[in-house]
């Protein structure tokens, strides 16, 4: 049911579909699951389909508004909340907390929360109630990473682990983003974000790179790549992408990885010495801070042909 899902959205846009996107696809999945709750909360009865195309909805609605900010227009067709009726019980027994998640593998809240940022991030608001929720959000990023890391060092399952780093890669991504979004003039240079690199990096050179994997990896990847310095960092996550391209064929990875060498090479034009810490520059950190989205920002514009 995942695989249909990931499938019909994926098939909106991956090279053919740019007229409309993936907006259509998730509009329809929101209406169709908002029927779906109003029926369930009528009946009691929680079927695992219901369970699967929820998270599909949140997963894709959350990382892809990042490069499509089209797709925030879902935000408002939906009391998210209510996807709880689907996403809190246990649907799958006899299987721990992670794999009753088949597709977040992770607190729905967190993607919720992505959502949030991303949206914040193509608003532009500086509106004190949305200062508000943004301390919230960093406050509640940071207990998750906490309980994760916690996870990490008790659990005696290698698979596991693997799922907690991988959420833990969104987790900082997040915070690189919605710090961005607290303050537009953060730049990679500075202490905070270059702590965040550093800690994503690391989880990074542990990933193992499955087939199933690709579109997964995209959104943090896309957001790392617009907060690396060195050039050390920048070639990890090619190749990284580049592997995740191999292997999986997803159109989406292939669009990051031109978006982030288009950065790159407009850096390195710029300033052939490395990337300038001057604040009077354009930083690639500014990539993330733009209204149309990640794949339509100016230096993230890339050719039709790719090598």
């Amino acid at each position: 049911m995942k695989v249909w899902h990931g499938q019909q959205i994926n098939q909106g846009w991956n090279g053919q579909g740019k007229q409309s996107g993936p907006t259509p696809h998730l509009e329809g999945l929101a209406r169709v699951l908002k029927i779906r709750i109003s029926a369930s909360t009528a009946t009691g009865k929680i079927h695992p389909k219901d369970r699967i195309a929820a998270e599909s909805l949140l997963y894709f609605a959350s990382t892809l508004s990042f490069y499509y900010s089209e797709v925030d227009v879902v935000w408002d067709l939906l009391d998210w909340d209510a996807l709880s009726l689907f996403l809190d019980p246990v649907v799958f027994p006899g299987v721990s907390s992670t794999q009753n998640s088949p597709l977040l593998g992770a607190d729905w809240k967190l993607y919720k929360t992505i959502f949030e940022i991303t949206r914040q991030s193509h608003e532009n608001s500086s509106r004190l109630s949305e200062c508000f929720r943004a301390t919230e959000m960093a406050s509640d990023l940071t207990e998750w990473k906490r309980e994760l890391n916690s996870e990490i060092c008790q659990s005696m399952l290698s698979e596991a682990v693997h799922t907690f780093q991988q959420t833990i890669l969104y987790i900082i991504a997040a915070q690189i983003l919605l710090l961005k979004n607290i303050r537009p003039g953060t730049r990679s240079f500075h202490s905070e974000v270059r702590v965040l690199v550093q800690e994503a990096m690391a989880i990074a050179t542990e990933l193992t790179i499955a087939p199933n994997c690709g579109f997964y990896l995209c959104w943090p990847l896309a957001i790392l790549s617009c907060a690396v310095e060195t050039a050390h960092d920048f070639i990890l996550l090619r190749t990284m992408l580049q592997k995740i391209w191999i292997v999986s064929q997803c159109g989406e990875v292939r669009r990051v990885l031109q978006a982030s060498e288009a950065m790159w090479r407009a850096t390195q034009r710029d300033h052939p010495g490395g990337i300038d810490t001057g604040s009077e520059q354009q930083g690639l950190l500014d990539c993330l801070d733009n209204p149309a989205g990640f794949f339509q920002y100016a230096l993230s514009s890339s050719p039709d042909e790719w090598d």
